[in-house]
């Protein structure tokens, strides 16, 4: 076929033709399925596919000339040509010859897994896409649970159209992408049932640091792209990456999120816009629905779960790794399918935060020149990002109120998506009410290089419009919001002196979170780790109200730790103990291999 290759066709090569999605996916079909590692059949439909489509319908200057008609900062110009564009492309049909490649390709694919129609998803995968030095996070669509011809050809033209989109222009704009340099090929991969099951994003590093050694895993109920666009607060878990190499159970961090909501099919409906861009949609095929309250309470994967993603994210990564000739760190989406409950990987790029950096040669830490108090914090969330940041907090409710905001406000809203890129750029740091440390609003903070606080339940309601609030991402995993300016200040390290200490030098810590961030000054390890301040600061429970739980009268105490460890008090000791475990273990972890000592409380 000319203008359609299947994923055992395509390599890493390949991606002028089929864009940086659909390269990854076909080498690591060909090249990481003998390794264990289950990838989605599918099969790309080429940018010449796309070029041919505007070209054969006199598409390219009308393009260009509304291009030409947006003005700078004018965000009512950029929204009247993106759906201009977008219209012009969708009014049209595709060429004929590539139509029926489609056609024959889909029934291949229907064949390849013995059924009459296959349920596919169809993503973009632009030539400037998955690049190591920019993530292009949701710049175009997405359709899920497409199910036969007439809804495929409708898919492929939308995505196609999706190029255009407002997000997608700015973004480009703000790279130095010239538009018509871009091309977009179109991925139709294999639906997983992970609506049945779980899915997710997982990093083969820690996502604030960059720390190496650590596997970070966001899961939650359903399709996963809630969890990228920040519509759900993940379960998230890391993992010691070289302890993982050594044979452990190595999980020594975890977090459960709330996830309220979960992405299923639709037993009615035949047509997915998770980003609707023109009136007369079709229904959805997927739908948003309440997770359960039981469901909420419980860990979305087992440990033995965790553990087969991270290794299947060690695996990818050292196969890149090993292909690029230098450290790779990967962006990876996973589901489990509900139907045979096997792990697929449905895509991989590379992190492109901290992956493309050069060793820092200074380290930066900051704090507070007077602790705010409990009373001023208004709220917390997942910390995104570094920094201590004051201004005027802005609250969105929708795009339509961005006028609002202004150079140096705090963004906060209950999410953003791709569309609020222009908005996002202008803040200084960003609260969001939805959403893990793998969503959107997470991934372009980062790239933005401004803290983020996400996953802050009740922010819009608790936070008021126009008062000035300082944000501090300082150190942990959790962000606080203070109400009023805090004055912070800044400390510099310089990584690169040389040691010409007698002694070895080592650091006092007993605070798991900060000795992520900490295991990158220039010690030789961990001098003293407290026990009894590890179980004070991080658990906040007496063992031995874990020992004997029957002793602890009080209701209102019981609930306290209920909250802090789980519900059942018959499970608090077990619960004690893989929290304590967990929390030496990150120590442990982030300094490897220097040395640990860990003293036992009395």
């Amino acid at each position: 076929m000319k203008y359609v290759a299947f994923f055992d066709q395509i390599t890493r090569e390949d991606g002028a033709l089929y864009g940086g999605k659909n390269a990854a996916l076909g080498e690591m079909y060909q090249n990481l399925s003998a390794k264990g590692i289950r990838v989605p059949y599918g099969f790309a439909v080429s940018t010449n596919a796309y070029w041919k489509h505007l070209e054969e319908n006199g598409l390219l200057e009308e393009i260009q000339g509304q291009l030409e008609l947006i003005q700078a900062d004018s965000i009512d110009s950029l929204v009247k040509a993106a759906r201009a564009i977008r219209a012009r492309i969708t009014a049209v049909s595709l060429p004929e010859d590539v139509t029926q490649e489609i056609i024959e390709a889909y029934a291949q694919l229907s064949v390849f897994y013995q059924q009459e129609a296959s349920a596919v998803a169809v993503r973009s995968s632009a030539t400037a896409e998955d690049l190591p030095e920019a993530s292009f996070a949701g710049q175009q669509e997405t359709f899920l649970n497409i199910n036969g011809v007439s809804d495929l050809i409708e898919a492929v033209v939308k995505c196609m159209a999706s190029l255009f989109t407002e997000r997608a222009i700015v973004y480009r704009r703000s790279n130095a992408i010239r538009h018509m340099d871009v091309g977009l090929s179109v991925c139709v991969q294999k639906m997983i049932r992970a609506d049945l099951a779980v899915s997710g994003v997982m990093f083969t590093l820690e996502t604030e640091s960059g720390h190496r050694n650590f596997i970070s895993i966001n899961s939650s109920y359903g399709l996963g792209e809630p969890i990228v666009q920040g519509q759900v607060n993940p379960d998230e878990f890391l993992v010691a990456k070289e302890q993982l190499r050594q044979g452990y159970f190595a999980i020594v961090r975890r977090f459960l999120g709330a996830k309220e909501k979960q992405m299923v099919y639709r037993q009615t409906g035949f047509f997915d816009r998770l980003f609707p861009f023109h009136s007369g949609a079709n229904p959805s095929s997927v739908v948003l629905e309440s997770v359960s309250p039981t469901n909420k309470l419980k860990w979305s994967l087992t440990d033995e779960q965790v553990i087969e993603l991270a290794r299947v994210g060690l695996s990818i990564e050292d196969y890149y790794t090993e292909k690029n000739g230098r450290w790779t760190p990967m962006d990876i989406e996973w589901a489990y399918d509900g139907e045979d409950g096997l792990l697929y990987v449905v895509q991989a790029r590379p992190e492109t935060v901290h992956g493309n950096k050069e060793h820092a040669l200074t380290f930066s830490s900051f704090s507070f020149v007077q602790q705010p108090g409990e009373g001023n914090k208004v709220c917390e969330g997942a910390r995104v990002g570094y920094g201590i940041v004051s201004g005027r907090a802005r609250i969105l409710a929708s795009l339509e109120e961005e006028e609002k905001i202004e150079e140096g406000d705090i963004l906060v809203a209950t999410m953003t998506d791709p569309d609020w890129l222009p908005v996002m750029e202008r803040a200084a740091a960003i609260v969001t009410e939805q959403g893990g440390r793998a969503c959107h609003a997470a991934i372009v903070s980062r790239e933005l290089g401004i803290p983020a606080i996400v996953g802050s339940i009740d922010a819009t309601e608790k936070i008021v419009d126009g008062e000035v609030i300082t944000l501090d991402c300082s150190a942990g995993d959790r962000g606080n919001v203070y109400r009023g300016i805090w004055e912070a200040q800044e400390t510099t390290v310089l990584l690169a002196a040389s040691k010409t200490s007698p002694v070895a030098l080592q650091l006092n810590t007993s605070d798991p979170l900060r000795a992520i961030d900490a295991s990158f000054l220039p010690v030789d390890g961990v001098g003293l780790a407290r026990l009894e301040f590890v179980i004070s600061g991080t658990i906040g429970v007496h063992p031995q109200a874990c020992a004997h739980p029957e002793l602890v009268q009080d209701a209102i105490l019981r609930e306290v730790i209920s909250e802090k460890l789980v519900a059942e008090p018959e499970k608090w000791a077990e619960t004690f103990i893989h929290m304590l475990a967990e929390s030496i273990g990150t120590i442990a972890a982030a300094f490897y291999p220097r040395r640990v000592l860990v003293r036992t409380s009395d």
